[in-house]
Formats: structure tokens, C-alpha cells, sequence
């Protein structure tokens, strides 16, 4: 259930990053130079692990690529029996205007009606539509994740300009 793990990954990295902020935020409030330090150094462990998820993505693109397509054909054979698998599929065939991973066929009996637009069918399958889909949108992505990376290093270097400042005994007030 590769859906769920990465829901639940999404919600401890948005936790941790909480944490993260909290520790800044005490810190500067607070002129405590060992929380700003605490924060700094989970800074730079967090912006080394996004470069590294980064650099893992385009490593192995191909690999995800495969892993979509078998976690799709997966959900497509046992959308009958797994209703988690069914409410993706069902979303993803609405979002998208795709059918089955492959084509319609894809569904050994009965097509689901989420499958189905005004004019029929949905001709494409899910597969190539959502490997379009994520291409398409890659540039924005990765804008996204490289923007985030940068206003992580630069509050970075503004906690180290803090914790300067607080070791010398300008504290701010």
C-alpha cells in the first residue's frame, strides 16, 4: 500500500519540519543561542536530504516510472476487491480522463463508470496520461523543491547571523 506510506511520510516530514521551525522561532524569541544552534544544524541535515531525494529522483526516474506503472496496474487489477484502491483509481480516471492502466481493457469485466465521459470511453490509459502529466509538470516541481531549498539556506544563514550576534552579547530585544 505504497499510497498510504507515502501519505504517511508527507505527514511526519510536515511534523518534523514544525519541529524544526518551532525550535527556530524559540530560539530568536527567546535569544537562546543553543536552540538557534539546534535549529541550524537540523537546517542543514534537512536541505542535505532534499538534495539528496533530488538527486535520487533523476538517478532514478526510470525506476519510479516503472514503479507507477506496476503500483497502477496493481490497483487496476484488484479495484474490485480493495476499496482504497478503487477510490485512487476512481480519482485518478475523473482528474485525469484516462481508463484502465493501459487502455479500458485493462479491467477484466466491467468497466467503472469513472471511466466514462459524456462521449464514451476514455481512450487513454492511466499509465502513459500520468507519466505525461508528472513531465509536464516536472519544471514546476522542481522550482518548487529548489525554491524551498534556497529560502531554507538563506533562513540558515540568517540563524547564523543570530547566533553571532547573541555570542558577541548584541541580543536583540
Amino acid at each position: 500500500m505504497h499510497i498510504m506510506g507515502l501519505i504517511v511520510a508527507c505527514i511526519v516530514v510536515g511534523c518534523v519540519l514544525f519541529c524544526i521551525g518551532l525550535a527556530g522561532i524559540c530560539g530568536a524569541c527567546y535569544n537562546k543561542a543553543g536552540l538557534l544552534e539546534m535549529y541550524a544544524l537540523l537546517l542543514v541535515v534537512f536541505i542535505l536530504a532534499e538534495l539528496g531525494c533530488g538527486i535520487a529522483g533523476g538517478v532514478l526516474a526510470e525506476k519510479i516510472a516503472n514503479w507507477i506503472s506496476e503500483s497502477i496496474q496493481r490497483y487496476v487489477l484488484d479495484y474490485y476487491g480493495k476499496e482504497v484502491y478503487r477510490d485512487f483509481m476512481d480519482m485518478l480516471q475523473t482528474e485525469l480522463q484516462c481508463c484502465g492502466s493501459t487502455s479500458a481493457q485493462s479491467y477484466a469485466f466491467v468497466v467503472p463508470a469513472s471511466c466514462y465521459s459524456g462521449a464514451g470511453i476514455y481512450a487513454e490509459g492511466c499509465t502513459p496520461v500520468l507519466q505525461k502529466f508528472l513531465q509536464s509538470n516536472l519544471v514546476g516541481i522542481l522550482g518548487v523543491a529548489i525554491g524551498f531549498v534556497v529560502l531554507h539556506i538563506i533562513t540558515g544563514i540568517f540563524a547564523c547571523c543570530f547566533i553571532r550576534e547573541l555570542k558577541r552579547g548584541n541580543a536583540v530585544v
